[in-house]
């Protein structure tokens, strides 16, 4: 990793939630959708589009749950140490972080 003066955490994200997957679902929704005039269409076909920017929103609120995760059951690095926090609520595992970064300075 880097070195101690960098003076900064950094978050390695578990691998092991697919988050990644979710958020490119929900981009070609969003990309689908801003290539079209949807005002113009049928109605049948804006509806189907509704549908989809509604999963799509479902994909991104998933995706904010893995990334979520994904930060709790992340590697912690400090100044360059690794930290080993027992702690899996995100806030509390970023603000011990910032406090052991702190206290270093």
């Amino acid at each position: 990793m880097r070195s101690a003066a960098d003076h900064e955490v950094i978050v390695v994200l578990a691998e092991s939630q697919p988050y990644f997957k979710e958020l490119e679902d929900a981009m070609k929704i969003r990309r689908y959708v801003k290539s079209k005039n949807v005002a113009q269409l049928p109605e049948m076909i804006q509806s189907i589009i509704r549908n989809r920017q509604n999963q799509a929103s479902a994909h991104e609120k998933r995706a904010e749950e893995l990334i979520s995760a994904a930060i709790a059951e992340g590697r912690v690095y400090v100044a360059g140490d690794k930290l080993t926090l027992k702690m899996t609520s995100v806030k509390e595992r970023m603000e011990k972080a910032m406090g052991i970064l702190v206290e270093s300075i």
